[in-house]
């Protein structure tokens, strides 16, 4: 009878604000990905989102350090550094997803090399242009 009183006593009292773990979560939350289970250590929360991950299917950005999941994270087209969806910048000519490493005055490397050798070569034309007269 005593066994049976602790087990009614226990499941009376037993609420989501408890000290205890919730029964929702003694296996571990899935994560939201791969459907793995992973216990609350192991788990990382996307703020993109709002869902949880394991380790496999989350990363953090290199810039800010957030944690962000696989869906969610972005790359720099250039280097190819992996960031949240607040530290991808666009190129301005280009549109490209860049860091702002690869990033100057709000332009690429690229576009910026490109732009450079367009104007040795107009300058290479001019002067070409200029001695022929």
């Amino acid at each position: 009878c005593d066994f049976f009183n602790i087990i009614e006593s226990t499941l009376n009292t037993y609420n989501p604000d408890s000290p205890y773990v919730s029964i929702g979560d003694w296996e571990g939350t899935p994560c939201y990905d791969c459907g793995y289970v992973c216990d609350q250590d192991s788990r990382y929360y996307c703020e993109t989102c709002n869902n949880d991950f394991c380790d496999e299917c989350s990363s953090y950005c290199r810039v800010c350090n957030e944690t962000v999941c696989l869906g969610c994270a972005g790359k720099c087209s250039l280097c190819e550094t992996l960031l949240c969806k607040d530290c991808v910048k666009e190129c301005q000519v280009c549109n490209s997803k860049c860091c702002e490493k690869c990033l100057e005055d709000g332009i690429c490397n690229i576009c910026i090399d490109e732009r450079n050798e367009n104007e040795e070569i107009e300058k290479q034309e001019y002067e070409l242009e200029f001695n022929n007269k």
